[in-house]
């Protein structure tokens, strides 16, 4: 029995060494095969495996740290998402781009983000741009960006809406109530001087460049506090607002009340579409700026008085066309600006008769009775409040980006025109509220003043 059982093991370990000799041949063939392979492509080289594919963080410990840094307060300060950012990082820069131009073509439009990145990106740096490492990394510092962006206004929706935490916080109630306000209002009457001014999208804007603490324990007038010390605001420098800040102060408000449980360019549960929401907004701020649209200067103005009242700057303006899909509304726009510069024409030449009227000269010209000019009969029709043009198709959007009647914004600046044309501003009444209630508390809920810190 003991020699069966010796003869047994001696035979397992015979066969071991077998199969691992036919596992040595077996790897050597498919070497050989491989070397073959290889000798039979044209450039003779190896394909890369799988390892050299993958990006690989940027070495330098200084150049990532600036390249992170870009990559935050680009995310924040120019473009939220980036399409095809793999083409717009291996651009040649056009010696001929037009900032004017940048939304006239898609090629125009990567050309100005490539102008962007440049001006963010250390100089030094520039001719590394393209490289596989430095894209792998903005894309993922955007990425982080926006999560954490998204967990910031999530986290402090009660303050951003003024309701309880119980009702914020669970999914199925924040459904109910913010479902509709969230929800998309095309094509129907909506009001371009209450576009852009609601509350709840500054305080996210507070929340994101001032901290949390910037929008606790505020009083019922107040929007936002003076940032502190040190937050991304004072390390970029923020002195004004600009379109992208609105724009991604919208789309950010529109996600904290929403039941989409990660930030993405599409809701996986609401199916809303953030990143072409986003884009749309900018298109709109910008191309009224360009016109110099009262209602879209107004908000802006609106804006600075609340954050950067004594240090701001009039915005960047930009030239340029926009797809068609923006064409319709983007009519009324254009419509406004012309009303807009026919009615300070006929300002300017109402003030020139005046002048002239006191003039003894142009009294003993005076026939006794004239006919209206052109220009003159415009006038009689034209409304004499500060809107002379009321857009029947509203921005698409939400109602949640509407200013509320009797709203800190609403309450803190009030731009109307006078008959001379001249922007004067006085405080307005608290009226009703008639658009979102999307910052309003349920009557039958107990409520206090200010949400708890969670």
């Amino acid at each position: 029995m003991i020699r069966l059982f010796g003869f047994l093991r001696h035979d397992k370990n015979r066969i071991t060494i077998q199969l691992a000799n036919k596992d040595k041949e077996l790897a050597a063939a498919t070497n050989r095969d491989d070397s073959a392979e290889v000798s039979m492509r044209p450039s003779g080289k190896t394909p890369p495996q799988r390892s050299q594919l993958k990006p690989q963080h940027i070495a330098d410990a200084t150049q990532r740290s600036r390249i992170v840094q870009a990559a935050h307060k680009f995310t924040y300060m120019n473009m939220l998402w980036l399409r095809d950012s793999e083409e717009v990082f291996g651009l040649q820069v056009d010696p001929d781009y037009i900032p004017a131009n940048r939304f006239k073509s898609m090629e125009e439009k990567c050309q100005g983000i490539l102008a962007e990145l440049r001006e963010e990106i250390p100089a030094k740096w520039h001719d590394e741009i393209s490289n596989v490492m430095v894209i792998h990394t903005f894309n993922e510092e955007m990425t982080q960006m926006r999560s954490n962006g998204s967990h910031r206004v999530r986290e402090v929706g009660p303050f951003i809406f003024n309701c309880s935490n119980n009702l914020f916080y669970d999914d199925e109630q924040r459904t109910t109530k913010f479902k509709e306000d969230i929800g998309f209002v095309v094509n129907e009457e909506g009001d371009k001087w209450k576009m852009f001014r609601n509350p709840a999208l500054m305080k996210t804007y507070s929340a994101l460049v001032r901290g949390v603490k910037s929008i606790q324990g505020l009083s019922p007038d107040e929007i936002t506090k003076p940032a502190a010390k040190s937050t991304v605001e004072t390390k970029w420098r923020v002195r004004s607002i600009t379109p992208v800040a609105i724009a991604m102060a919208a789309v950010y408000t529109r996600f904290a009340a929403s039941n989409d449980r990660s930030f993405q360019a599409v809701g996986s549960q609401t199916g809303i579409g953030y990143q072409e929401d986003y884009e749309y907004y900018l298109k709109y701020l910008y191309e009224g700026l360009r016109l110099e649209v009262p209602s879209v200067q107004d908000i802006f103005e609106v804006w600075n008085d609340i954050f950067y009242p004594k240090r701001s700057e009039a915005p960047k303006t930009i030239s340029g066309s926009v797809d068609e899909d923006l064409d319709g509304f983007l009519n009324d726009l254009h419509a406004e600006a012309d009303e807009a510069r026919v009615k300070q024409q006929q300002n300017e030449q109402v003030s020139d008769e005046d002048h002239m009227e006191h003039s003894p000269s142009w009294r003993e010209s005076r026939p006794c009775s004239r006919e209206l000019t052109e220009p003159q009969m415009s006038k009689q029709n034209l409304p004499s409040n500060a809107r002379p043009h009321q857009s029947r198709s509203s921005l698409r959007s939400s109602s949640l980006l509407m200013d509320l009647e009797g709203s800190p914004s609403s309450r803190c600046h009030r731009t109307t025109r006078n008959e001379g044309g001249k922007n004067s501003k006085k405080k307005s009444v608290p009226k009703k509220r008639k658009a979102a209630k999307i910052v309003e508390s349920s009557e039958d809920e107990n409520i206090p003043p200010q949400p708890k810190q969670r």
